[in-house]
């Protein structure tokens, strides 16, 4: 059973120094890794929205989704077709495709004092990745941008105040953010070849969350810190926060980068006929930044590059 917290909760906890709520976050962050979250604010009818031009926009023609993908083979950039590898070297078999401000600046990160720059409907319209068949998508996708970076702002001071580190010490950590938003296409079960859908592996972020509808039957699975392996079903309106690798190393370990996967789903499962979407929001510094461990570790730690660390990752995985 995932832990549940609201958002709300968090805030008011972190403001006013609660520490039964910000302890009980702290063991769920350092003992599972992950938590579900609620009461996450948005537009209204902007979730049912982006549900619906994400799978639009995997309905488009190959042919228009193989212009929308990095001219340097980056796959986590733009559109990628069904056949690839996560960033740890496991086959996938999934369609994804991932933005961010280092492809399209528009998308804002909060400045060094929490605040988001607010929305312009031409933002976006120099970026040769937004599919122009779709212009919808780039609208709505922005939309869920900023409201998603700013209730991360929120979330990331909770968790600060959780592991006793500066508020303005985590502001100037997360300020002009390189976060990535990414989304999952995966086809019903039987659809093309069977194996797992998403490879065993653990974020490369600070922390991730997880939009997830309910279809394809399901099938994420997450490893706590025992090596006990847990289901966790989507269940809407509830977001999936998941901790990353940047934040093993900037806690020295205290909190745990969850193992996780997407399984083939069991074919008598509910919605196993349908496909499934996720839509991962991956939290992490801007790739200039250098960090280094905001609780002391026992010995002397190496400083990370942040988007030096990242490649070099994905490249060993690769290699390997």
């Amino acid at each position: 059973m995932v832990e549940q917290f609201s958002l709300s909760e968090l805030v008011t906890a972190a403001q006013r120094g609660n520490r039964a709520v910000l302890a009980r976050l702290d063991a769920v962050c350092s003992e599972t890794g992950v938590f579900a979250l609620t009461d996450v604010p948005f537009p209204d009818g902007l979730i049912e929205q982006l549900r619906n031009v994400t799978l639009e926009f995997f309905q488009l023609p190959p042919e228009v989704k193989s212009r929308l993908q990095s001219t340097d083979g980056d796959q986590f950039v733009g559109w990628k077709g069904s056949e690839n590898r996560n960033e740890f070297g496991f086959p996938d078999r999934k369609e994804m495709f991932h933005i961010g401000p280092r492809v399209d600046p528009t998308l804002p990160a909060p400045d060094g004092s929490g605040v988001v720059a607010p929305w312009s409907s031409s933002d976006g319209a120099e970026c040769s990745l937004w599919p122009s068949e779709l212009p919808q998508f780039r609208d709505t996708w922005h939309a869920y941008y900023r409201s998603m970076q700013q209730a991360c702002t929120d979330l990331g001071l909770a968790m600060a105040a959780a592991l006793g580190v500066d508020a303005e010490l985590w502001r100037a950590l997360v300020a002009d953010n390189w976060a990535d938003l990414a989304a999952n296409f995966y086809p019903p079960v039987g659809a093309g070849a069977a194996g797992v859908r998403n490879a065993v592996h653990s974020d490369l972020t600070m922390f991730t969350v997880l939009y997830q509808d309910g279809g394809g039957g399901g099938g994420l699975h997450m490893q706590d810190r025992d090596g006990e392996w847990m289901t966790v079903p989507p269940k809407e309106p509830t977001f999936l926060v998941n901790i990353g690798e940047l934040l093993t190393y900037l806690t020295s370990g205290r909190w745990w980068a969850v193992p996780h996967e997407v399984s083939e789903a069991d074919p008598a499962a509910p919605g196993a006929d349908t496909v499934r979407i996720s839509i991962p929001f991956f939290y992490r510094p801007n790739d200039a930044s250098t960090i280094t461990p905001l609780l002391g570790p026992d010995a002397e730690v190496e400083p990370i590059r942040v988007g030096e660390w990242v490649h070099n990752r994905k490249l060993r995985a690769r290699i390997a």
